[in-house]
């Protein structure tokens, strides 16, 4: 159900710029997340939680191509009880981010400040 929503939203961005100049310079952003798991929700607290393990962002445009990126591991602070082996082995089948252990990683807050 997203796809076509996000369809629709690419087509009209493109009609609303016009001409191939501009779209070719028009600068987008892409974002990818990695996530160890999904915490699933409960009366106390709806909706799912991500537990976040990587985020990375690039800018780019069709006449520049990648002109910034960022990439950050972050720590999951405290994986939530019940869920350590699902996280392991997400890992382990997907993105091989380790689940503690790695160097540098960022924390939650410090990746709200971040900047491209």
């Amino acid at each position: 159900m997203r796809e076509p929503r996000m369809m629709a939203f690419v087509e009209n961005h493109l009609k609303e710029l016009g001409s191939d100049d501009d779209i070719i310079a028009d600068i987008f952003y892409v974002i990818s997340f990695n996530v160890f798991c999904v915490v699933d929700s409960s009366s106390a607290s709806p909706g799912n939680r991500y537990i976040p393990a990587e985020v990375g962002l690039v800018e780019y445009s069709i006449e520049n191509g990648i002109t910034r990126s960022m990439q950050r591991f972050i720590d999951p602070d405290e994986i939530p009880a019940g869920y350590a082996a699902e996280c392991r082995q997400i890992s382990e089948n997907t993105h091989l981010i380790p689940v503690n252990g790695y160097e540098n990683p960022s924390n939650n807050s410090e990746i709200g400040r971040a900047h491209v």
